[in-house]
């Protein structure tokens, strides 16, 4: 049966999406002005390798309609957008050791990190909750490799 309009594909494609393959982690930091390779500050770097852990690890697929629609938009072919193979955030792309480009804007979604509540003074327990937050994320095509 075909799908006769984008959004119908978007969630077409959403639905079948299961799992992705794992992706390892460089540390470079490129100076835009330069060229350079710069080493990551610790915390640069515990923040991309997070950010990669994240995009990698995640199993939610609710924020793919949104992903999927938005590079659609910009001209980027469906089968060509693959959240957690090739659209990862800022972070995400550096620590995989490329850049986004100068001037390219990215997909803005919806995605939920888990936080730690407070311990209950009664009964000593710890109840998380999940709590938005609003990410850009760019598509491999609008990244470049480090030097």
């Amino acid at each position: 049966m075909p799908v006769s309009t984008p959004a119908a594909q978007v969630r077409l494609i959403a639905s079948q999406i299961l799992c992705m393959p794992s992706v390892s982690v460089a540390s470079p930091v490129s100076n835009a002005q330069s060229g350079k390779v710069l080493p990551m500050t610790s915390s640069q770097l515990i923040h991309s390798h997070e950010a990669v852990g994240r995009a990698t690890q995640g199993q939610s697929v609710m924020n793919y309609p949104s992903i999927f629609e938005g590079f659609m938009a910009k001209g980027i072919e469906l089968a060509d957008i693959k959240p957690r193979e090739n659209v990862f955030t800022f972070w995400a792309w550096k620590a995989l050791g490329r850049q986004v480009k100068k001037g390219e804007h990215g997909v803005k979604s919806v995605t939920f990190i888990p936080v730690s509540g407070k311990a209950d003074a009664t009964t000593g327990e710890s109840k998380g909750f999940r709590m938005p937050r609003t990410v850009t994320v760019f598509h491999i095509s609008q990244t470049e490799e480090v030097r």
